[in-house]
């Protein structure tokens, strides 16, 4: 049970003791000189508190205000609770110290000793030691390093690139997290018309409060007028944040410094000069100068940054025509690759192509200068679209081959939304025609009863036999009818004989032929017999491992790794690579799922090895316990983008996964997996 209050709520509850009558939270903000929206919050704080005092109750009506309800003898005790100068911090858990602790760091101009965090946070030297560790696993991410110097203090330490861009990832992980809230330092509310929400400002002026981002924003919205630029809420925001961070890093004398051939490069660049009008406007609004090395930088964010992709049409033809030809075949190789693995015909999805230009352009920028794109739903669309994102992971090789850059799973994840979006696009409708021989009012009848049943059937109309001899066959994709027809074979098309009642089991016909329709007009088609033909061998038995007891999946992923080269199947240095790409891009992908691989110079024969876990194991923040490491050539053969479009459909599918968990034998896995589907 909670014994104190912290500040504000202390200071409610005695403007709430001192007002006999009904007031209004709007008042109540005024006094306390905060916003209506943090009065609000720290009211439902309040009321949770007073919950443990029977008979106290914070008592509320509309357009009125609020008042406190309580008996006599509860009152002196409330009295001497809120004038007492003890306030109450919510315990925090492990994951919000951490990033309480990160902040400091990051805000700090000096050294942090250990014992004042300690004292913040009401836990002992020996619990922030702990939380520390976590603090430099963190920080490593950004190659930066946590210096701890006993009796003296706790630093951050390392290139100014990398502490930008910890900075940028920091808010962007206190803007999700709604457990820190009650840490928010108020910061005054929007009185402008921003394209930043209310969240994501408060966080920026908590980490940089000095900073006048109405004038930043101001001046990002007169660039994008000037030189046409279209960028998304969400670039938009992370420009700011940058510059931001990088206007409180000058003023305190640390600056960003390129190599000279970096620097050479990006000066070549149209937006270079994007980011010389910025640097000029804020030279004169905040009196500092910015480096040729800080202009640069600034460039790099533009062209990192994710334009609009439903500008006008002209502009994104425009877009289109203006890149080169090396990135418009990289954009067709994945539209192939991700297509032979999915199994559909996505090459001539000119929206796709155009989509995918828009995006990846930026993001080529993005990864060949080490800078990150947070995407807030990625877990949701691992969860969600396993192998539309799977399938799209696969692509990770291309931007490899092509230019030698590393893809994050963020970036994946935007990459699987455009492919979905292409998916829904494809045709799925069936056009069928309905043949009676008994009138039209059955032919109605019937066709009324098909139209409700199968969701994607279109009936373009009602015939007799001697109709339909006179129809154009590209009008119509199946022939649905009550009577035998002769010749059949001269049709040329799928034929249902169904029952002039309809009945379920004519539904369920239908059902499967449009289906098997749906899937030769979209699918490239793939057989079975490639995963367990022996001429390919993707399966073997010994390359298998159950019931396995591991803690960590560095640990699994050597395992498997080491039985692949002990087959011989992949080279030295195939598990370095392997725990590399897995440090850059968690290959969880759902459902208790993870397909790590590693790279493809080094595999010798395409295979797969399979382990199943006799406990789950945290995975990149999920839990898992089916582990398939791919070792594969996806340019030795198509068998193999191919043989895609079947895995990830297992991937879709609880009650085979569920299998595999159960199964006591690498045979029985396989069987598994070539049983699937049939």
């Amino acid at each position: 049970m909670n014994q104190y209050l912290n500040e504000r709520c202390s200071k409610i509850l005695k403007i709430l003791l001192e007002h006999k009558e009904p007031i209004t939270t709007t008042r109540i903000s005024e006094e306390m000189n905060v916003s209506n929206r943090t009065i609000r919050y720290d009211l439902e704080e309040l009321d949770g508190f007073l919950a443990q005092y029977e008979g106290v109750k914070i008592e509320k009506k509309a357009r009125v205000g609020i008042w406190l309800q309580c008996s006599e003898g509860k009152l002196s005790n409330l009295k001497e609770l809120a004038y007492s100068n003890k306030t109450y911090i919510k315990p925090l858990s492990t994951e919000e110290r951490k990033y309480y602790i990160i902040r400091q760091l990051i805000q700090a101009e000096d050294i942090i000793k250990m014992q004042n965090l300690a004292n913040d946070l009401y836990v002992s030297r020996i619990t922030i030691h702990n939380d520390l560790n976590e603090v430099e696993v963190w920080l490593s991410k950004f190659n930066l390093k946590l210096i701890r110097k006993q009796n003296f203090g706790l630093q951050i330490f390392g290139d100014e690139k990398n502490w930008r861009k910890a900075a940028s990832s920091l808010l962007a992980v206190l803007k999700s997290s709604e457990e820190l809230k009650s840490m928010i330092i108020e910061a005054e509310e929007l009185q402008y018309e921003s394209r930043l929400n209310h969240k994501s400002f408060i966080k920026i002026k908590e980490l940089i409060p000095e900073i006048d981002l109405r004038v930043i924003e101001i001046i990002l919205n007169e660039s994008e007028k000037i030189f046409k630029l279209s960028l998304t809420d969400e670039a938009f925001e992370g420009l700011l944040v940058h510059i931001a961070i990088s206007i409180r890093r000058l003023n305190s004398k640390n600056g960003v410094e390129l190599k000279q051939d970096q620097l050479i490069s990006i000066k070549e660049v149209k937006e270079y000069e994007v980011g010389q009008w910025i640097a000029e406007r804020f030279k004169n609004e905040f009196h500092i100068e910015f480096s040729e090395s800080e202009i640069a930088y600034l460039t790099l964010h533009i062209l990192g940054s994710k334009i609009h992709e439903n500008v006008q049409l002209s502009r994104q033809d425009k877009i289109v025509d203006n890149v080169d030809d090396k990135l418009k075949l990289f954009i067709k190789e994945i539209m192939n690759l991700v297509g032979n693995i999915l199994g559909y015909k996505l090459n001539n999805d000119e929206r796709l192509y155009n989509g995918l230009i828009v995006h990846l352009r930026p993001a080529i920028n993005r990864m060949t200068y080490g800078m990150n794109l947070r995407n807030p739903i990625i877990e949701e669309i691992k969860s969600k679209y396993p192998a539309i994102f799977g399938a799209t992971w696969a692509t990770s090789t291309l931007f490899e081959k092509y230019y030698q850059v590393k893809v994050s799973e963020e970036e994946i994840g935007y990459i699987a939304l455009h492919v979905g979006a292409a998916l829904e696009r494809l045709d799925t409708s069936i056009k069928g025609i309905v043949v009676c021989g008994s009138g039209i009012g059955t032919c109605e009848l019937v066709a009324a009863r098909l139209l409700k049943q199968v969701s994607n059937l279109t009936i373009v109309g009602t015939f007799s036999l001697y109709d339909i001899k006179a129809l154009d066959r590209d009008g119509y994709d199946l022939i649905i009818t009550t009577v035998p027809i002769e010749q059949a074979a001269l049709y040329n098309k799928p034929i249902v004989n169904i029952s002039p009642l309809t009945s379920d089991e004519d539904i369920i016909k239908i059902k499967k032929v449009a289906q098997n329709i749906e899937f030769s007009k979209n699918a490239l088609g793939f057989r079975k017999e490639y995963l367990l033909n022996s001429n390919y061998d993707l399966f073997i038995e010994e390359l298998n491992i159950l019931k396995v007891e591991s803690q960590s999946k560095i640990e699994i992923m050597t395992k498997l790794s080491e039985i692949l080269l002990d087959k011989g199947f992949v080279d030295k240095g195939f598990t370095t690579s392997v725990i590399e790409r897995e440090n850059l891009t968690a290959t969880a992908v759902g459902r208790g799922v993870a397909i790590p691989h590693g790279a493809e110079k080094l595999v010798k024969r395409s295979c797969i090895s399979i382990a199943v876990l006799k406990e789950p194991i945290e995975w990149g923040g999920e839990m898992v316990d089916i582990i398939f490491l791919l070792a594969l050539r996806l340019e030795d053969k198509s068998y193999i983008k191919k043989f895609f479009s079947y895995f990830y459909s297992i991937l879709d599918d609880d009650n085979t996964l569920n299998k595999i968990r159960k199964s006591k034998s690498s045979k029985e896995i396989i069987e598994i997996l070539s049983n699937f589907n049939q």
